[in-house]
C-alpha cells in the first residue's frame, strides 16, 4: 500500500468514525449532553465507567484475536466493524480518562481551597 493509498484509507476511517459517533453517539446516550453516558449508565454493582468500557470494548477486540489467529471472519468483515469500533472505543476512552484527570483536579483544587481557609 503506498503512502497516498494509505492516506486515503486513513480519511475515509476518520470519515466513517465521525459519522457513527453522531449516530450511535446519539443513541446509545438517549440524547442525553454527556457523550460518556452509556459508561456511566451501566455502572452497577460497583463496576466503574472505565469497567464497563472495557467490557464493551473486548467484545470487539475478541474477534480481531480470532481474525489474526485463524484468519476468518466471525460473519462481518472485520475492517468495517470490529477495527472500526475497536478505534471509536479507544477514542471513548480517551475521553474518560481526560474527565476523570479534570474531576480529580477539580477534587485537588476544593481541598486546596478548603484547607486555606
Amino acid at each position: 500500500m503506498t503512502y497516498e493509498e494509505f492516506d486515503q484509507l486513513f480519511e475515509a476511517r476518520v470519515q466513517e468514525l465521525r459519522e457513527t459517533g453522531k449516530t450511535k453517539g446519539l443513541k446509545y446516550t438517549l440524547g442525553a449532553g454527556d457523550r460518556l453516558a452509556n459508561f456511566k449508565a451501566c455502572c452497577t454493582q460497583g463496576l466503574t465507567p472505565l469497567m464497563v468500557w472495557e467490557v464493551f470494548f473486548r467484545k470487539h477486540w475478541s474477534s480481531i484475536e480470532y481474525f489474526l489467529k485463524t484468519g476468518q471472519n466471525i460473519g462481518e468483515d472485520i475492517c468495517d466493524t470490529h477495527i472500526h469500533d475497536c478505534i471509536m472505543y479507544l477514542h471513548l476512552l480517551e475521553g474518560l480518562v481526560k474527565e476523570n484527570r479534570l474531576k480529580e483536579l477539580e477534587n485537588e483544587n476544593l481541598a486546596y481551597s478548603s484547607s486555606s481557609k
